[in-house]
């Protein structure tokens, strides 16, 4: 994908190469505002996650990238800010936040943190490991399900955002907010 930045540079930044499998996934979720992709170990959700995620970044917009623990994200961080190295402004792991030249921002939230992302306004959320989080309905505080109707929905209503939801089965508990019913 090429970009213009201030200076009418012309910036190249691979959004990363998907298996036919990945091609297939996101060509039936493109048209789904909120997409849910479920796949077994290995299948590469997260690198589909965060091709689909750096697009809406280089486009300018502003993105959340959600994870049930800090760690789960730190790779992700750090692969991102160094495929997006020419376009980054900005960084700091600590605050989970990158600024883009394009004017895209990331922000890493952890939900361990019942307020993630509340306040803020978003394009493009991706809640990744979905199925490893607070099993609940809506009403149990801290369960994924509550968190996403009071906290992470919400940010997505300011601009029509979008949300994918990645992960695999984590059994067959009818409360986990990505059951399997296979």
């Amino acid at each position: 994908m090429s970009r213009h930045v201030p200076g009418d540079q012309i910036i190249r930044i691979s959004l990363g190469r998907l298996h036919e499998g990945q091609v297939r996934a996101y060509a039936v979720l493109r048209e789904s505002r909120f997409k849910a992709l479920r796949c077994g170990r290995r299948f590469g959700k997260t690198e589909l996650a965060k091709s689909w995620i750096m697009q809406g970044l280089v486009q300018g917009e502003a993105c959340a990238w959600i994870a049930p623990q800090h760690m789960t994200s730190a790779e992700v961080f750090h692969d991102l800010r160094d495929r997006l190295a020419p376009l980054l402004q900005a960084r700091s792991r600590a605050d989970g936040v990158m600024r883009l030249a394009t004017g895209g921002r990331l922000d890493l939230w952890s939900l361990e943190n019942p307020i993630a992302g509340r306040g803020r306004g978003y394009s493009r959320v991706v809640i990744d490991e979905a199925a490893y989080t607070r099993c609940g309905d809506g009403r149990s505080i801290g369960s994924m399900l509550n968190l996403w109707e009071t906290a992470i929905k919400p940010t997505l209503y300011d601009v029509g955002g979008q949300a994918l939801i990645c992960s695999n089965a984590a059994g067959k508990d009818p409360d986990n907010f990505f059951p399997d019913y296979a």
